[in-house]
């Protein structure tokens, strides 16, 4: 939809080993000088904040845009922040990463923007997510942990895939909008608590009332809506 508008500008990520401290269960006030250490990975994301702060700046610089929007509460991007709001007219508005309204933007970061919102909502966050399966060479799948609910979700599989063959097939259904469940389509019900349980009471119900363990040439004949 914005194809030619949205550029994707990727880091990578470094692995490397390291030794760390280990916090001392018994005494966690224990100086780390005084604490074990242990060998260990370290995941580092490299290069995101650089390209972040560069292009934020050449945008604003070059008057691409007239409002650079930063979600952050990093206060290395602080220098350039400060740049865009000190050589350009750009406005900076800045939205603090959290859910929960409790984590307070930096100071440092909070003077240099226009405008400050300290949370994002969890519809926005829903509406923001990429696709269930990102296609390519080897296709990237959305893990079943970023569901909203994915105790329920994990239900809902259970009783589904038997009946219709494949997780694939089952999450193709849910893509569906349904008759049985108001036209709504069960990807977006499970969401919602209720909505996972009107999904789940539902796939129950029909086959209760089938009173068999349908297959998955059987299952949706008797219905045309479900799986």
């Amino acid at each position: 939809m914005h194809a030619e508008r949205v550029q994707i500008v990727e880091g990578y990520y470094a692995v490397n080993e390291m030794r760390v401290k280990l916090v001392d269960v018994e005494t966690p006030n224990l100086p780390p000088r005084d604490c074990q250490d242990a060998l260990a990975w370290k995941v580092e994301e490299k290069q995101s904040d650089v390209n972040l702060a560069l292009h934020a700046y050449h945008d604003a610089i070059t008057q691409a845009v007239d409002q650079v929007v930063i979600v952050t509460n990093d206060t290395d991007l602080a220098p350039a922040l400060k740049m865009i709001r000190t050589y350009t007219s750009a406005r900076i508005g800045l939205v603090i990463p959290t859910r929960n309204h409790q984590r307070h933007p930096n100071t440092e970061l909070a003077e240099l923007a226009h405008w400050v919102r300290n949370h994002v909502t969890a519809h926005e966050l829903a509406a923001c997510q990429l696709p269930r399966v990102i296609p390519g060479r080897k296709p990237t799948v959305k893990p079943d942990s970023w569901y909203a609910h994915p105790d329920l979700l994990a239900q809902i599989l259970e009783l589904a895939i038997p009946i219709r063959g494949s997780r694939a097939a089952v999450f193709k259904w849910m893509q569906t909008p349904n008759l049985h469940l108001e036209g709504e389509r069960p990807i977006e019900l499970v969401d919602t608590t209720e909505g996972a349980h009107r999904v789940l009471d539902y796939i129950r119900g029909f086959i209760a009332e089938q009173s068999i363990v349908a297959t998955a040439d059987t299952f949706p004949h008797k219905t045309n809506q479900i799986l």
